[in-house]
C-alpha cells in the first residue's frame, strides 16, 4: 500500500474510534498525521449546498502560512476525491484569496479577518485557544498524541454540519 494511502487510513482509523494518534506511529511524520486529520475532518463535514464555494467538482483545502503542510497534504492526496469532488490545494495569505476555499488550515493564531469572514469555512488550526478565538477545530498535542477540540457554535454559525462520528471523537466540545 503506498505510504500516502497508509497515512490516510491512519487518519481514518483515528476518526473511526482510535482517539489520538501517536505522533511517530510507524515512522509517519506529524505533518502526515495532520494532513490525514484534515482530509477526514472534511470527509465528516457537510457544507450548505447554496454556500459551496469553489468550482463544481472541487473541494478546496486552503493553507494559510502553512506551506510545508500544504506540500505534504498535496503529495498525500494526489488525485483523490472527496464525496465525488476533486481535492485541490491552495496556499492563501489574505481574505481576498479565500474565494473557493471550503477548509482553511493555519499554524498561526486565527487571523481576525478569517474568524469574522462570511465564507462558509471549516477553519482548523493549532493550539488550545484556536477554538476559543473563533476557529471550528483546534488540533493539539497531548501525551504525544494528536487530539482535537471542536467549537460547535462556530460550525453552526458557518452553516456546517459536523458528523456525530467526528463530534464523539473530539477531546472537547465547545458551545460558546
Amino acid at each position: 500500500m503506498p505510504r500516502c494511502w497508509a497515512v490516510l487510513l491512519l487518519g481514518l482509523m483515528a476518526l473511526s474510534g482510535v482517539n489520538g494518534t501517536s505522533r511517530a506511529a510507524d515512522g509517519v511524520t506529524e505533518a502526515e498525521i495532520t494532513a490525514a486529520f484534515l482530509f477526514n475532518f472534511a470527509r465528516y463535514t457537510r457544507w450548505p449546498e447554496q454556500h459551496n464555494r469553489g468550482e463544481k467538482g472541487q473541494r478546496v483545502f486552503c493553507f494559510f502560512d502553512a506551506t510545508d503542510l500544504a506540500d505534504v497534504f498535496e503529495r498525500m492526496v494526489g488525485s483523490a476525491t472527496l464525496r465525488g469532488r476533486r481535492v485541490v490545494v491552495a496556499r492563501v495569505s489574505d481574505a481576498a484569496e479565500l474565494t473557493g476555499c471550503q477548509l482553511v488550515y493555519t499554524d498561526q493564531p486565527l487571523p481576525g479577518w478569517l474568524g469574522q469572514s462570511d465564507y462558509r469555512l471549516l477553519t482548523v488550526g493549532r493550539g488550545d485557544q484556536f477554538v476559543a478565538n473563533g476557529g471550528v477545530i483546534a488540533l493539539f498535542n497531548e501525551n504525544n498524541h494528536l487530539r482535537f477540540k471542536i467549537n460547535r457554535r462556530v460550525a453552526r454559525d458557518a452553516g456546517l454540519v459536523l458528523s456525530s462520528k467526528l463530534l464523539r471523537l473530539a477531546e472537547e466540545l465547545i458551545d460558546e
